[in-house]
């Protein structure tokens, strides 16, 4: 659920964060070029990290309880994406981009848990939720992030 609406959160925001960074020094042909790099590096940073960390989650599911490992994940990409937003400069963006894909590798965190708390007679219908709320979640933050719901800064 929160995996595309983290990774589509920044898109409407983009030309925003180029300006406050100064990359541009005033010049607003400049913007349209870093959008598109600030935009590629930090969501390859984002998808990358996710993808290396996702393993590391699992180990921790195994050492520590549950619902702190599945409560760590939102709460460290609320504080990731709080810090990007007052971020003014583009290695901080970048490094706390990749913060919010460290904090979403515990997608599968959640699926191990569901698995856990279902049984064989409610197990398919739990996981045919999944790709339920992965495409709601996609046209959700579609709607809500869209360029037309923001504000020029």
């Amino acid at each position: 659920w929160t995996s595309l609406i983290m990774a589509q959160f920044i898109y409407p925001f983009i030309i925003g964060i180029v300006r406050s960074t100064g990359i541009i020094h005033g010049d607003g042909k400049k913007t349209g070029y870093y959008a598109g790099i600030i935009g590629s590096i930090t969501e390859s940073m984002f998808f990358l990290t996710e993808c290396l960390t996702v393993f590391y989650w699992g180990r921790l599911l195994d050492l520590y309880s549950h619902r702190r490992i599945i409560l760590l994940g939102p709460l460290g990409m609320s504080i990731a994406m709080l810090c990007l937003g007052i971020s003014k400069n583009f290695v901080a963006l970048v490094i706390f981009r990749a913060f919010q894909g460290i904090f979403n590798g515990n997608i599968g965190v959640s699926k191990t848990v569901m698995a856990e708390i279902t049984d064989s007679m409610n197990m398919g219908d739990a996981f045919t939720l999944i790709p339920i709320m992965f495409t709601a979640s996609s046209a959700v933050g579609c709607i809500v992030f869209s360029p037309s719901n923001t504000h020029q800064f």
